[in-house]
C-alpha cells in the first residue's frame, strides 16, 4: 500500500502538467529577392496573436508548439514600374521549438510552417492570382525571459526556405524573413479549470 502511494506520487512528479498561454507580437517583415533586377524590399511593421503549449521534458528541456495568426507588412519599391507599396499579408504559423531552459532565461530553434490566407497589395489578392504561394516552410528561433511565473517576454526570427514565386514562370526567387518581439501569458491551473468548466 505504501509502495503504490509512493509511486503514484513520484510519477505525478516526474511528469509535470503541460504549459498553456497565449502570446502577442510586434513583427518586422520583408523579402529577400533574387534573379529579380530593380524590385528591393524592407522591414515594416506588423502583429501577430498565437496561443501555445509547452511539454516540459526535463528541468532544462522541453517542446513548444504554436498556433499563430500572423499579419506582416513589407515595404516594396519597384524602381522600374516607379511604384512603392506596402505588400500585406495574413496568415496560420504554426512554429514547433525545441527549448532550453536556464534560471529564468530560455532559447529555442525548430521549425515553422506557414499556411497564407490573403497576401499583396491593395485589391490585388497574389494568392488568388497564383502567382505567389500561400505555403511557406522554413526554420524558427526563440529567446526570452520570465518575467515572473506566468509572464515572459520574449524575441524571435523566422526565416522561409521556400521560393514563394511561381518557378515554372521564371528563375525569380523570393523568400520571407521577420523579426518579432513580445508578450507571453502562461495561464495558471485554476484558470484553465475555470475554462474548461465554461466549455
Amino acid at each position: 500500500m505504501l509502495l503504490s502511494v509512493y509511486f503514484a506520487s513520484h510519477a505525478q512528479q516526474v511528469r509535470p502538467q503541460p504549459k498553456i498561454g497565449i502570446k502577442a507580437a510586434a513583427n518586422r517583415s520583408e523579402y529577400v529577392f533574387k534573379n529579380i533586377e530593380n524590385i528591393t524590399s524592407s522591414l515594416a511593421t506588423g502583429f501577430s496573436l498565437s496561443g501555445f503549449i509547452n511539454f516540459k521534458v526535463s528541468e532544462k528541456f522541453s517542446f513548444q508548439h504554436e498556433m499563430e495568426l500572423k499579419y506582416k507588412v513589407s515595404e516594396i519599391d519597384d524602381k522600374q514600374a516607379n511604384k512603392f507599396f506596402n505588400y500585406k499579408s495574413f496568415s496560420f504559423d504554426m512554429p514547433v521549438y525545441a527549448m532550453i531552459n536556464y534560471g529564468k532565461m530560455f532559447s529555442g530553434a525548430g521549425v515553422t510552417l506557414s499556411a497564407g490566407v490573403s497576401a499583396g497589395a491593395p485589391d490585388y489578392n497574389v494568392y488568388e492570382k497564383e502567382v505567389i504561394s500561400p505555403i511557406d516552410f522554413g526554420f524558427a528561433v526563440i529567446t526570452g525571459y520570465d518575467l515572473s511565473n506566468h509572464m515572459q517576454f520574449f524575441a524571435g526570427y523566422q526565416r522561409g526556405l521556400v521560393n514563394l514565386i511561381d518557378v515554372s514562370r521564371s528563375n525569380a526567387k523570393m523568400k520571407s524573413r521577420s523579426f518579432s518581439a513580445g508578450i507571453a501569458y502562461k495561464f495558471k491551473s485554476r484558470e484553465l479549470n475555470n475554462l474548461k468548466f465554461i466549455f
